[in-house]
């Protein structure tokens, strides 16, 4: 089967690719473990060594409507992928963004003359 995985950016799974070779991503809901390590062996040719993944349950929530009437509703379950590659692989996730990211200004001492 072929599905539609993509990575997930936040601070953790930048460490996480960082320190541990551990890449994040979100899954569709009935991918099983086999066909995620396919996937992502095939689309970014590398060796994966694992994959965990991880069920969150979507939260209900209330919200406003016209007049001041309450409805709930509810957020959709998601499933995240952590997958670990062997060492040497990596996956070019974040390299866009560090590309984009602005340089911080370099601190120069302000003294008084």
């Amino acid at each position: 089967m072929n599905y539609v995985i993509f990575p997930r950016i936040s601070e953790k799974a930048y460490v996480q690719a960082n320190l541990l070779n551990s890449y994040t991503f979100v899954v569709p809901a009935d991918a099983n473990k086999h066909s995620i390590k396919s996937e992502i062996e095939k689309e970014y040719d590398v060796s994966v060594l694992s994959v965990n993944i991880s069920v969150l349950k979507g939260k209900n929530k209330r919200f406003m409507m016209k007049r001041g009437k309450q409805s709930n509703g509810k957020r959709a379950n998601t499933k995240k992928a952590y997958v670990v590659l062997k060492d040497g692989d990596t996956i070019p996730v974040f390299s866009e963004i560090e590309d984009d990211a602005p340089q911080a200004p370099v601190a120069t001492k302000k003294g008084k003359n």
